[in-house]
């Protein structure tokens, strides 16, 4: 409601009174068009004093008053706006990032899962509204199932689908409380390892904790499926004894099948090759130590299910343009061999190029194979 000065005011600006000389056009208006036209510019000139004093009445505190709070006015509106599109703007497909010049805080997790490029990593971390879930793509090497990491989330930003999708700048393998522990002879990542094998397909395993009973020389991992509708936590018991020498073999990913690979090598658990059966994933030409549980099948290739795949990283030297996982893997598209066996592979410095040597597992009454891959004409597949 408009204060009485306003009223005033405006009441002024619109009744001003003319002065005596405007008086006096108006009189003799009727006389004739001569003084009709005096009275049109005597008009404009009324109208224009009529607008020269308004100006000057709006200049008071009353119609400043007015000024203030119609600022005001706009000032909250723009500020109930910018709220309502914050709003909106959080609720889309990706968690907001952190204001500008703050850094997040890791994410703490394991990782449960393995695949091309990419990794499952999940976390029951206290304070947390629920479970978390993402799958990280992350640059070079990737971490190893049953691993404890800290993430570090390149762009502050997941994609908002369950499990969430999202880039790692950073990982950074952890140890479980308390670790080592004394007279253990598996590692927390093992037995975590090992018990996620036991679990049938667990869609979003989620790791709560690893308990290990040095007088019972046992470890308990609690898990959860996390797209499970009961919730249910299993305690799955993992003994802490290391597998037999027998059921250990080191050698070569020759081949990648559906649901596992042929490993071949010298000293394997029965003959040279072995079809393994595993979910962790692996490269072709990768030199790693695989673990069995629950016997060998003896055929051949034998087969067996891995307990455990641990990649052996080779000590060459990081200046080389072509790695030798890299030189076995090409090797391996151009041999006729039906089972490859790397039985040696050597690097010629002067002449910079790779000798792969292969024997056919199938024929070992053969020659082997020398498959050489020059470093300048090579491209990695």
């Amino acid at each position: 409601m408009r204060s009485p000065a306003v009223r005033q005011q405006e009441s002024n600006a619109v009744h001003t009174p003319p002065d005596h000389a405007q008086v006096r056009l108006f009189r003799p208006a009727l006389a004739g068009m001569s003084a009709f036209s005096h009275r049109r510019s005597d008009l404009k000139r009324q109208e224009g004093s009529r607008l020269r004093h308004r100006r000057p009445d709006r200049q008071g505190p009353a119609a400043l008053g007015l000024r203030h709070h119609g600022l005001l006015g706009l000032l909250a509106a723009l500020a109930l706006l910018a709220s309502v599109l914050a709003g909106c703007g959080s609720s889309g497909g990706a968690k907001p990032p952190p204001p500008v010049g703050s850094e997040a805080p890791p994410w703490i997790g394991h990782v449960v899962r393995v695949e091309e490029g990419q990794f499952l990593f999940t976390s029951s971390a206290p304070g947390l509204p629920r479970n978390e879930a993402v799958w990280f793509t992350a640059a070079g090497e990737l971490p190893r199932v049953g691993q404890k990491v800290a993430v570090v989330i390149q762009g502050n930003a997941i994609a908002s689908s369950y499990p969430g999708q999202g880039g790692a700048s950073s990982v950074q393998p952890l140890k479980e409380e308390g670790e080592p522990f004394a007279g253990a002879s598996l590692t927390a990542a093992e037995a975590i390892r090992q018990a996620l094998e036991q679990l049938p397909e667990p869609a979003v395993p989620v790791v709560h904790n690893v308990i290990y009973a040095a007088e019972e020389g046992s470890w308990t991992v609690r898990i959860e499926d996390d797209q499970a509708k009961d919730g249910r936590i299993q305690a799955i018991q993992i003994p802490d004894e290391q597998t037999p020498s027998e059921l250990v073999m080191t050698g070569y990913v020759v081949r990648i099948d559906k649901g596992g690979f042929l490993l071949t090598g010298k000293g394997g658990p029965s003959g040279n090759a072995v079809s393994v059966t595993s979910r962790t994933s692996v490269e072709l030409g990768q030199q790693v130590r695989v673990r069995f549980v629950g016997g060998i099948n003896e055929s051949y290739p034998a087969q067996a299910k891995a307990a455990s795949v641990e990649r052996i990283d080779s000590d060459d030297p990081q200046e080389l343009a072509l790695s030798r996982q890299e030189a076995i893997r090409m090797a391996l598209k151009q041999t006729h061999a039906a089972v490859p066996v790397i039985i040696g592979s050597s690097y010629l410095e002067n002449g910079a190029s790779w000798t792969i040597v292969i024997q056919d597992g199938m024929d070992v009454e053969a020659e082997p194979e020398n498959v050489g891959i020059r470093v300048d004409q090579a491209t990695t597949p």
